[in-house]
């Protein structure tokens, strides 16, 4: 089968009937929460913020409110001889505010309060001890010991408890152990920052062709021919242009098309010498070609050239080849 790869069907790539390929893309599926690097969930709440211009500037507003990059404005002028006339000058400064702007910011706060009560909180001045390993201790009612036990049964078996052990809590200097606090009664929810919830998923080369490189689709014909050859290893020309033959052979006679070389009746041309990086053992050459073109691989130690040959006559177009070695003869 023929895969197009122009919107004026001009080029294809030949496709064994057996092409299978496909890729791991990711795709959206509807929205999520937006994380920070910790996992927390984040919300949008608004801030006012100071204001820049486009290059990083400070904005402040003068004394009329009018925007400006200069940091103060003239608060006085008086007059000034120079030169022997009266000039204003400036006399006296003042700072300019920053001029600021409601700015949505992340943030994992959820929430902010916007009504509080006043509630009076005492706060305890005594802790129940405990030993190193965080267990709470106990007086002993027998022995007067520090115990981990809880009580212990007199003569007449009545459980008794032990009364804890108390030691007081250390507060800065000046704490006051009964307090009036704000505590909040009412909230603002903040909005979830919303993302896209994106996926993998697997797509096949028969459902979208348009999301595999030409490359890619090359890259898995050679390999499936390969595999069918019983070879690992391949160099390969899909788009024949002028730029890979030898235009300078004497005996050349073709004509270079879109992405193909199309032979002048008993005409020939050949590929200019393809340098490897290692000498070749066994190799197979492949063509894809109209049924009137022949092709032979010329191999001299590590160069080859591939020549195509007409045989009956008429014009006949060359597409593809390709050589098949078991050496990685290209690292």
């Amino acid at each position: 089968m023929k895969y197009f790869i122009d919107d004026y069907k001009l080029a294809s790539i030949d496709l064994p009937e057996n092409f299978a390929l496909s890729k791991v893309i990711q795709e959206q599926d509807g929205m999520k929460q937006k994380v920070d690097e910790g996992g927390n969930a984040l919300f949008t709440k608004y801030e006012l913020l100071p204001e820049f211009d486009f290059i990083g500037n400070p904005i402040y507003l003068d004394q009329n409110g009018g925007k400006t990059l200069d940091p103060q404005s003239v608060a006085t002028w008086t007059f000034e001889e120079v030169e022997g006339e009266m000039v204003s000058v400036p006399s006296e400064w003042v700072d300019n505010e920053p001029s600021l702007v409601m700015t949505s910011v992340e943030t994992t706060d959820s929430k902010i309060p916007t009504a509080w009560e006043t509630q009076t909180v005492t706060y305890p001045s005594q802790i129940q001890k405990t030993d190193e390993q965080g267990n709470l201790l106990y007086i002993d009612g027998e022995t007067g010991e520090e115990t981990l036990l809880t009580g212990y049964e007199d003569y007449d078996e009545n459980f008794i408890e032990n009364a804890p052990v108390m030691i007081p809590i250390e507060y800065p200097e000046g704490f006051q152990l009964v307090q009036e606090v704000q505590v909040p009664t009412e909230w603002l929810e903040y909005e979830p920052v919303m993302v896209p919830n994106m996926v993998d998923v697997t797509k096949n080369f028969s459902e979208k062709p348009e999301l595999f490189t030409v490359e890619e689709i090359i890259t898995q014909k050679f390999t499936l021919i390969a595999q069918e050859l019983g070879f690992e290893y391949c160099i390969a020309d899909c788009f024949l242009t002028a730029e890979d033959l030898d235009l300078e052979w004497v005996e050349h006679k073709a004509d270079t098309g879109v992405k193909l070389v199309s032979i002048q009746p008993n005409g020939a041309c050949r590929t200019k010498q393809i340098q490897l990086d290692v000498p070749v053992g066994a190799r197979k050459l492949y063509l894809e070609a109209d049924i009137n073109i022949v092709a032979n691989a010329f191999i001299d130690y590590d160069v080859f050239t591939v020549v195509f040959n007409e045989t009956q006559g008429k014009r006949g177009n060359v597409r593809a080849y390709a050589l098949f070695f078991n050496e990685e003869v290209v690292q």
